[in-house]
């Protein structure tokens, strides 16, 4: 299998662009090239952080198990396909022709530095889109919500699987699958709950980022993962099951 110039990742996403070819997605830095194209990346690397795309209407449904008031704290909204590429040009080959949840990652100060996109239709050509070559900045429920430091810390790929998290516990979402040190002040101490995707690059991560918090200083580390599930799929059940004392 092909391994990205970033060498983050092993382990890639195919899929076909509006034109039919064969593309493949970095799940590290998401760079994105014709799967002909061999191991360097073509397209969509190196690129400039232009902010968010302009915002449509506020939230008022969700695909998760998420509130609409959680989703208006951590400033979640919808956008259009053209408005995402007004801002991303790159992006014209990947966009349907629907509405977009733009989920936000900000920083200490609140300022936006990233973000991943969610298609509200099954028929678009990619589930989500980021931008293109833009290196994935870790998002952080305490940037939004008050801490909540005597229950776990969770890590997980996606935005609203840290988002459903976070009602119970702190959480974090790597926007992928690699964890990139820059909270290790946070995990110390802590018992660290580590969520990823129920599938291969899941399992295979889990495990290089729950040694990451231990060697960070984690009071302890619990892999949880359930088979073919993201945490927004979770049962009330392993919900509970996964964040028990």
């Amino acid at each position: 299998m092909a391994r990205c110039t970033c060498r983050r990742e092993a382990y890639w996403s195919e899929f076909l662009g509006t034109s039919g070819q064969k593309m493949m997605n970095c799940f590290g830095c998401h760079a994105v090239w014709p799967k002909e194209g061999g191991d360097q990346p073509s397209l969509r690397s190196g690129g400039t952080w232009s902010g968010l795309p302009e915002a449509g209407d506020s939230v008022r449904r969700l695909p998760w198990p998420i509130s609409i008031g959680l989703a208006e704290q951590f400033g979640w909204y919808y956008t259009q396909a053209q408005r995402l590429v007004n801002a991303y040009p790159g992006l014209l080959p990947f966009v349907g022709t629907c509405e977009y949840l733009v989920l936000p990652v900000h920083d200490q100060h609140g300022e936006p530095v990233w973000f991943t996109a969610r298609a509200m239709v099954k028929t678009a050509p990619r589930p989500y889109l980021q931008p293109p070559g833009v290196t994935p900045v870790h998002w952080r429920s305490w940037h939004f919500i008050p801490r909540k430091k005597k229950a776990f810390l969770a890590i997980t790929e996606g935005i609203a699987d840290a988002a459903r998290l976070s009602e119970r516990c702190d959480a974090v979402a790597l926007c992928g699958m690699r964890y990139d040190g820059s909270l290790d002040h946070e995990l110390r101490g802590r018992d660290v709950l580590v969520a990823l995707d129920g599938d291969a690059p899941g399992y295979a991560a889990s495990t290089v980022v729950g040694q990451q918090a231990l060697a960070a200083g984690a009071r302890s580390v619990r892999l949880v993962a359930y088979a073919g599930k993201d945490p927004t799929d979770w049962s009330d059940l392993e919900f509970a099951d996964a964040l028990k004392p």
